[in-house]
């Protein structure tokens, strides 16, 4: 008497056949954008084995700094990835010229000097002197994007977190179209322990770009 074989079950699906999910984030989310080649089959996804190719478009003044991702064959602004499953892949920018200056009648070279000088010591995780740069960077030029941002971050990393809401009050005031801002900001707020303020800044992150959502 022979044996059969087992009926498979209706749910299984040969793994050939499973689509799976690319996740490509910018951090932070305004310094580029990507293009996939191939692009993904609606919302299905890739096929198990396919190699995809991330390239990442810099804004004006930004360029990759660092991939996080089981990416491969990295070359600056591209890199590849080959989908066993699900991934999420984080593209960190760097800064690699001083935003534009806002305020006319200011010394801008004295500005780019001091906020190129904070970025390199937060790079180097040396929170307080970057505080101190970007702070002589606001003096002379009080409207200087980013530098109420990143001094705010180095407020974080230093868990002060009353100053770091304060830059980033002021950088949304200047900037209120950047959602970034309200991110780091409902963080901040979180570890204040005021939640319902965090939400609502999540909230407002989301309703400007959602890919925070």
């Amino acid at each position: 008497m022979g044996c059969a074989s087992p009926v498979p079950s209706p749910t299984d699906t040969p793994l050939a056949n499973l689509a799976f999910k690319l996740d490509v984030r910018i951090d932070p989310k305004n310094a580029a954008e990507f293009i996939l080649n191939p692009t993904p089959l609606g919302e299905d996804g890739y096929p198990q084995g396919m190699v995809v190719t991330i390239e990442v478009l810099p804004q004006e003044g930004w360029r990759v700094d660092d991939w996080a991702g089981p990416v491969f064959d990295v070359a600056g602004n591209v890199a590849k990835i080959t989908m066993g499953s699900s991934h999420t892949v984080v593209a960190s920018m760097k800064l690699t010229t001083p935003p534009p200056a806002t305020k006319t009648g200011t010394s801008t070279e004295g500005s780019a000097s001091s906020f190129n000088k904070g970025i390199e010591l937060f790079e180097a995780e040396n929170w307080s002197m970057a505080i101190d740069q970007f702070t002589l960077a606001l003096q002379v030029n009080p409207q200087l994007k980013y530098a109420h941002y990143f001094r705010g971050n180095a407020y974080d990393q230093l868990k002060q977190y009353q100053r770091a809401v304060q830059d980033y009050d002021k950088e949304i005031e200047l900037y209120p179209n950047d959602a970034t801002s309200y991110v780091v900001r409902a963080a901040a707020y979180y570890n204040l322990g005021q939640y319902a303020l965090s939400d609502a800044d999540e909230a407002m992150a989301c309703s400007l770009d959602s890919d925070w959502c």
